[in-house]
Order: structure tokens, then sequence, then C-alpha cells
């Protein structure tokens, strides 16, 4: 489980050959994604959030789920209620 990080930053940490491992696959089942593209350094040094609209993000989070195998979602800084519930209605439409 990786929490506050968005979508497109796990991905691309994933990508990396040290993650391409049985036991990652296994073991990294969910993420508490923020809603800010910004790479952790950059979240760091800004004075204001950046948000990912509900929809793109909700989308980087299902390539998670699709290529992945991620199972558990949920949101953390810079999501909201329109985040979640856009979160929940795809879900739901993938059952």
């Amino acid at each position: 489980m990786v929490n506050c990080i968005h979508p497109t930053v796990l991905n691309k940490a994933l990508a990396c050959s040290a993650n391409q491992t049985e036991l990652v696959s296994e073991c990294f089942t969910g993420i508490q994604a923020n809603a800010s593209a910004l790479s952790p350094e950059e979240l760091n040094n800004s004075s204001e959030l950046i948000s990912t609209e509900p929809q793109q993000l909700v989308n980087e989070m299902l390539s998670l789920r699709i290529h992945k195998q991620i199972k558990i979602f949920g949101g953390c800084c810079g999501t909201d209620d329109r985040h979640i519930d856009e979160l929940a209605k795809k879900l739901k439409m993938l059952e």
C-alpha cells in the first residue's frame, strides 16, 4: 500500500526494473492517491496544491487496477468528494 502519491508517479516507480518482481506484484495492492501529478519533491516546494481533475485522476487509478492489479483505492491530499464519487462510480461500472 502506498499513500499520498499521484497514480502517474506510482506507475513510473513501478515501471523501474527493481520493481519488476513477483514480490512487488504480490505485495503491492493499494493506493491512497493525492490529486497532484507533481513529484513529491515538487510538492514539497509548492506553495499551492495543483489538483488533477477527478476524471483524469480516476482514469489513472483504474489504469493501475488493470495493469498492476491494484485492488485498494482511496484519496489523500487534494482529493475531495468529486474525486471519490467519480472513483466509486467507475469502480462500480467495472463490477
